[in-house]
């Protein structure tokens, strides 16, 4: 399942280190709106987490340390249909829906919409014995902070 997150922001830049603040968010959720989540993946006994996370800004100008853009950017959230968990992930961004999460620089995001998108199979290939394979592709993007430079590779 896929939870797409829209965010306004109060100024139009945020830190390289924007990713921290997102996990911050996310964290900050879970312990105001669902306790069972948050035990779940931030308890000292469980470490790995069934979902993840990218975002997109829409004519992104990168700097030395800090990101410019629109007021406003995306966040995809997927999470694992067998785990049903996605549900509660929306039910509590739902309750976040207009509230102010400060950042740090005298600066802040507001959630301004959620909405849910089922996963689709873009490329089915078969297994051997006839099943269906999902096919994912990661990109990875590296970026030279000397040149403004970008190496990207698909794996």
């Amino acid at each position: 399942m896929k939870i797409i997150l829209k965010f306004e922001i109060q100024n139009n830049t945020i830190t390289k280190n924007y990713r921290s603040f997102l996990l911050s968010y996310f964290k900050f959720t879970l312990s105001e709106h669902c306790h069972e989540l948050y035990k779940k993946y931030y308890s000292e006994k469980y470490n790995v987490k069934n979902f993840c996370f990218s975002t997109y800004m829409k004519n992104a100008v990168f700097g030395k340390d800090e990101i410019s853009f629109k007021n406003d950017f995306s966040v995809t959230l997927s999470v694992d249909d067998a785990s049903l968990e996605g549900i509660d992930w929306y039910n509590a961004f739902l309750k976040m829906k207009n509230k102010a999460f400060r950042l740090p620089s005298q600066n802040e995001m507001v959630l301004k919409n959620v909405r849910i998108e089922k996963e689709r199979i873009q490329n089915q290939a078969q297994d051997q014995d006839g099943s269906a394979l999902k096919m994912k592709y990661i990109i990875i993007r590296v970026r030279s902070d000397e040149d403004a430079s970008e190496i990207d590779w698909v794996v």
